[in-house]
């Protein structure tokens, strides 16, 4: 279930969010200046976003076939140091399609780009939804790090990583414990690519 608001964003959205989200009870906003243009194309995104908030799938895409094959859990990490702390903003897929997904946020000190610690909680709540979505848990995990310069990778393979495997050793008990991918995402590259062919 959710409840839809129509607010004055700059005054009303805040509050409403952070009462409602105590209470667990999910709220869809819009904006009293979005009905002045209210049309099939806005109707149609409101209630988008109502269907995936009650468990909906948004859209689905055509996966590798080795990822529909074999059990796999997609997960992304970045961190946001725009505020008085830094936000690490965590999210994994907990369903054979990729379209669920479990996310939480980690807040740590300011300008702390790697994930010391806590990545464990959030790890076994995303292998339980998984578990549960799928029944089994995922024989893959593909983790997409972004923000992480050169210098950082091996870090982030020792800290970050590193967590992640402890709560699947865990999890896994005797059975195979997943193979993980980490690819790093990189925005700042020189490389550019060309079609070679003239079709």
């Amino acid at each position: 279930m959710a409840v839809l608001f129509l607010v004055n964003y700059d005054n009303d959205y805040h509050n409403i969010k952070k009462s409602f989200n105590k209470l667990s009870v999910l709220t869809q906003c819009i904006n009293k200046r979005n009905l002045k243009r209210f049309n099939l194309s806005v109707a149609s995104n409101v209630m988008k976003q109502l269907n995936q908030k009650t468990g909906g799938e948004h859209i689905r895409i055509q996966l590798p076939e080795p990822v529909i094959k074999s059990p796999t859990m997609i997960i992304g990490i970045d961190v946001c140091h725009a505020g008085k702390n830094s936000i690490v903003g965590v999210a994994a897929s907990t369903n054979k399609y990729c379209t669920e997904y479990f996310s939480d946020f980690i807040i740590q000190p300011k300008f702390q780009e790697l994930v010391k610690e806590n990545l464990g909680p959030f790890m076994t709540k995303a292998l339980t939804q998984f578990k549960e979505n799928v029944g089994a848990l995922p024989e893959k995990i593909i983790i997409y790090r972004d923000g992480v310069g050169d210098q950082m990778r091996t870090m982030i393979e020792q800290k970050e990583v590193a967590q992640i495997r402890e709560v699947c050793e865990s999890c896994y008990n005797a059975l195979t414990p997943p193979k993980i991918t980490l690819v790093f995402v990189n925005k700042r590259i020189n490389q550019r690519m060309f079609v070679n062919s003239s079709r």
